[in-house]
C-alpha cells in the first residue's frame, strides 16, 4: 500500500468469524464478540481516513 492511494477493503462475515481482504490481495481472518449492535470503527493513528462506497449487505 502507498500512503495517499485508495485501498478496497471487502468483509465477510458468518456467524462470529470473519474475513477480511485488502485490494483482494491481503486476508486477515477474525472472531467477533458482542457484534450484534452492528457498529462498525475505522481509524488512523497517524494521517487521514476517508471512506467513499460504504455499503453493508445481508442474507437476512
Amino acid at each position: 500500500m502507498t500512503s495517499g492511494e485508495p485501498i478496497d477493503i471487502e468483509i465477510y462475515i458468518q456467524g462470529t468469524l470473519g474475513l477480511l481482504y485488502v485490494n483482494k490481495d491481503t486476508a486477515f481472518g477474525f472472531r467477533m464478540y458482542n457484534h450484534r449492535n452492528r457498529r462498525i470503527g475505522a481509524f488512523s493513528t497517524e494521517g487521514g481516513l476517508r471512506v467513499n462506497g460504504l455499503r453493508g449487505l445481508t442474507d437476512n
